[in-house]
C-alpha cells in the first residue's frame, strides 16, 4: 500500500495521487464507505458498481 499526500487547495481538500493512480477521466465519482473512500472514474462506474 501507498501514501498519498493529503493538502489544502483553497477551502477543498485534495490528494496528491502517485502516478500509478492517475486517472485519465476530467471527473470520478466519490463514495464513503466507512472510514474509505472510493474514486471510480465517471466512464467505468456502471461496471464498478455492478460487480
Amino acid at each position: 500500500m501507498q501514501l498519498a499526500k493529503i493538502f489544502q487547495n483553497g477551502r477543498s481538500q485534495a490528494v496528491r495521487l502517485p502516478k500509478e493512480f492517475q486517472f485519465m477521466d476530467k471527473e470520478v465519482f466519490i463514495q464513503k464507505h466507512g472510514d474509505a473512500v472510493i474514486l471510480v472514474p465517471h466512464d467505468k462506474a456502471w461496471e464498478v458498481f455492478l460487480d
